[in-house]
């Protein structure tokens, strides 16, 4: 069992935003923008949390492997970090094509 981590996370004004979900379809600016400047404003007060090894040791566990940032990393590069491969368009393979799509817009 592990205990709860308590990081600069907890208690933010907008806890979605550590649940980035690309809209099914094309992705459009209208869409990408808003959710890559919150993406972005997430893994930004993660790469500043003194947390943040211990909160991606969570985020590789398999049952968050796919779902979240945890640790500053986005699902997609959590799963590519497994070395996990993947046949069919699972929870996984989704958090790929996520991760393909909304990467671009968080860099700066």
């Amino acid at each position: 069992m592990t205990s709860a981590i308590i990081g600069k996370c907890t208690g933010d004004s907008n806890p979605d935003a550590w649940y980035p979900d690309v809209p099914r379809g094309k992705p459009t600016l209208k869409t990408l923008i808003p959710l890559g400047k919150e993406t972005g404003r997430a893994i930004a007060l993660c790469n500043s949390c003194d947390k943040q090894e211990e909160c991606l040791d969570e985020g590789m566990q398999p049952k968050n492997l796919a779902y979240g940032i945890w640790g500053g990393t986005l699902a997609g590069e959590r799963v590519i970090m497994s070395g996990q491969r993947f046949t069919k368009l699972s929870d996984e393979g989704r958090a790929l094509i996520s991760y393909r799509v909304l990467k671009p817009w968080i860099e700066e």
